[in-house]
C-alpha cells in the first residue's frame, strides 16, 4: 500500500500530487541518487553513517544546499513526522532521493540539489533471519566496473533491474553481479560475504560494489569476534571454496545463501552477525 504523504524539499505533500515536471533531471538523466534506511520507529540506528556517505556523493556531484544532510536533528525531525502522518510506528524503510535542479541538458545550469523523502512499512519488528535461505547464481550479461559513483546507489539502476528480471525468469531468489574481470562485485541488492578457512573475505570497493552501510558494520563486527577479514577480488574458485556465503543490505541486514548453482553452504557465522545486529541496534 503506497504511503499517502511524502516530503519534497521540507514540504508534506500529499502522493497523489503531481511533483515532476517534463524537464526533471531525475527523469531525463538519471542526475542524483538515492539513499535506503531502516527506521524501528524513532529510533534510526545507521543515520549517522547514511549521512556520511549521502554527504560523499553529494560532494561527487558537486551538489549545493545542502544544509539538511549536515544537521542530523533536522532529518531525523522530518523522517519521523513523515513517519507519524504516514501512521509509521514499528519499523518501516526510508527513501531518500537526491537530484540536481532542473535545467540545461547534459551540462546543467544549476548545482542547487532537490531532495524526497519516503516512508514505507515494513511487516517485521527487527532484523529477521530467513531460515530457508537464498538459491542464487550468476548473471553476467551486464557488468559492473568501478567509477567515482559506483559506490553510491545512483538513479542508473539498470544493471540492477535486469539481475533482478533475470532471477525472477530463472526462479532464483538473487544473482552475483560481474565486473569486466569477471569477478564477483555484489548481487542485486547486496554486499557479499564468504567464509573460508575460518576467514571472510568480501569483494573491494575498487572492484566496483556499493559501500554499503550494513557492509561497513558486519566488517566492525567480525574485527570485534576476531575474525579476520579481507576486502580484495573474488573470483570463482574462491566462491567455490567458501563453506558459508551471506549477504548484507541496510533493510535486511543479514540474508544466508542456501546455495549457489548446486553447492550447499552452512550459515552459523551468518546467524550470529544478525543476532549481534538486533542487539546492538534494535532497540
Amino acid at each position: 500500500m503506497e504511503a499517502e504523504f511524502f516530503i519534497s524539499n521540507g514540504v508534506l505533500k500529499r502522493s497523489n500530487e503531481p511533483e515532476f515536471k517534463i524537464n526533471n533531471r531525475a527523469f531525463l538523466f538519471g542526475d542524483g541518487f538515492f539513499e535506503s534506511i531502516i527506521a524501528f520507529n524513532h529510533n534510526i540506528p545507521f543515520l549517522d553513517l547514511h549521512l556520511k556517505r549521502i554527504n560523499q556523493a553529494i560532494k561527487i556531484f558537486q551538489f549545493t544546499n545542502f544544509e539538511i544532510f549536515i544537521n542530523p536533528t533536522l532529518l531525523k525531525e522530518q523522517i519521523i513526522f513523515l513517519a507519524r502522518k504516514n501512521k509509521l510506528y514499528k519499523t518501516y524503510k526510508i527513501r531518500i532521493t537526491i537530484f540536481r535542479e532542473s535545467g540545461g541538458l547534459f551540462k546543467p545550469t544549476s548545482n542547487k540539489l532537490n531532495y524526497i523523502i519516503q516512508t514505507q512499512k515494513l511487516n517485521v519488528d527487527k532484523f529477521e533471519f530467513d531460515r530457508r535461505g537464498l538459491k542464487i547464481d550468476i548473471y553476467d550479461e551486464v557488468k559492473i566496473n568501478y567509477s567515482p559513483f559506483s559506490k553510491f546507489k545512483t538513479l542508473n539502476s539498470l544493471p540492477y533491474i535486469f539481475a533482478q528480471q533475470f532471477a525472477l525468469e530463472h526462479n532464483l531468489d538473487d544473482v552475483f553481479l560481474l565486473n569486466h574481470k569477471n569477478n564477483i562485485v555484489e548481487t542485486s541488492n547486496s554486499n557479499v560475504f564468504l567464509l573460508v578457512d575460518n576467514k571472510v573475505f568480501t569483494p573491494s570497493i575498487d572492484c566496483g560494489c556499493v559501500e554499503g552501510i550494513s557492509r561497513h558494520i558486519i566488517i566492525n563486527i567480525l574485527y570485534d569476534l576476531n575474525i579476520p577479514i579481507t576486502q580484495t577480488s573474488i573470483n570463482l574458485e574462491l566462491v567455490n571454496s567458501a563453506t558459508e556465503i551471506f549477504l548484507s543490505n541496510a533493510i535486511k541486514g543479514v540474508q544466508k545463501v542456501l546455495a549457489f548453482q548446486a553447492k550447499r553452504y552452512s550459515s552459523m557465522l551468518s546467524s550470529k552477525i544478525l543476532k549481534l545486529l538486533n542487539e546492538k541496534f534494535y532497540i
